[in-house]
């Protein structure tokens, strides 16, 4: 994942933290802007350094490299990161996106979220950690929360 140039317009904004606090680690690749090893990504999707492994409690983050405009998956990504309470955050060991529409986060318990697009987030926040929460979800791998009234486990 290449870093973002910081012309980009509108990124962003709150939660603004330094270019020394990572939030989350974007994987490269061969043929990419550095070796084979994870881009250090800032609140706001801009690269702050790179390491040959993913950094210990910060999400890896898989979405599409985009050469020119806004990389909308990558924008959803990051506000539903922002919007994640603390706990439910430090539990998210991956969370990628193909399109804007179709994030998914993998929990540090092996178990996956369907988080859809970044909209309903207070709502799906609510409904996810209700799930977790209830005794007849218990052995479900999956929450899907892609359309926060209808929840599904699987």
């Amino acid at each position: 994942m290449a870093a973002r140039a910081r012309d980009r317009p509108g990124l962003p904004r709150a939660g603004r933290r330094g270019a020394a606090d990572p939030q989350g680690s974007g994987p490269d690749g061969p043929g990419g802007p550095t070796p084979p090893g994870f881009t250090l990504l800032d609140v706001e999707g801009y690269g702050v350094g790179w390491t040959a492994t993913p950094p210990e409690g910060l999400p890896v983050v898989s979405v599409p490299v985009v050469d020119e405009g806004r990389n909308r998956s990558l924008d959803a990504v990051l506000a539903i990161l922002d919007a994640l309470p603390a706990d439910l955050a430090a539990e998210v060991a991956t969370i990628e996106a193909r399109t804007q529409d179709t994030v998914r986060m993998g929990l540090r318990d092996g178990k996956t979220v369907v988080w859809g697009s970044a909209g309903d987030a207070a709502l799906k926040i609510r409904v996810l950690q209700a799930l977790r929460a209830a005794p007849a979800a218990a052995d479900a791998s999956e929450y899907d929360v892609s359309a926060p009234t209808l929840p599904i486990t699987r």
